[in-house]
């Protein structure tokens, strides 16, 4: 998923396969927008970062 630190949001980003070679494209592109690309195993079921507490 992306998540964006500036606001603390994370949205899910498209299904992909763990093999081979992967490119990612951020959601927005402005000067100033950083954003976390995070990868995780879907089958472990971790909940978002803006809503684990």
């Amino acid at each position: 998923f992306d998540y964006d630190p500036r606001c603390g949001s994370a949205r899910h980003a498209p299904g992909t396969k763990s093999a081979g070679y992967q490119a990612y494209t951020p959601p927005t592109s402005r000067h100033g927008n950083d954003w976390t690309l995070i990868l995780q195993d879907a089958a472990a079921r971790f909940p978002l970062p803006a809503v684990a507490r």
